[in-house]
């Protein structure tokens, strides 16, 4: 894995925030919750009663 620092941006609009993505072999980019927290990224509470946050999110570029 490849660890990235990238600006935020959010509908296209900078969020003057940089987050730590890792990008895997294959090409995907992982995120952890806290760092779409940290740059003001709500995350849906989990359905199944696990801990929202406990795993790393995908995302698109």
């Amino acid at each position: 894995m490849t660890d990235l620092q990238l600006e935020v941006y959010v509908n296209g609009v900078s969020s003057d925030m940089i987050a730590h993505l890792r990008r895997t072999k294959s090409g995907t980019l992982l995120i952890e919750p806290v760092q779409l927290e940290n740059v003001g990224i709500k995350l849906p509470k989990p359905r199944d009663g696990s801990m929202a946050g406990s795993t790393s999110r995908r995302c698109r570029a």
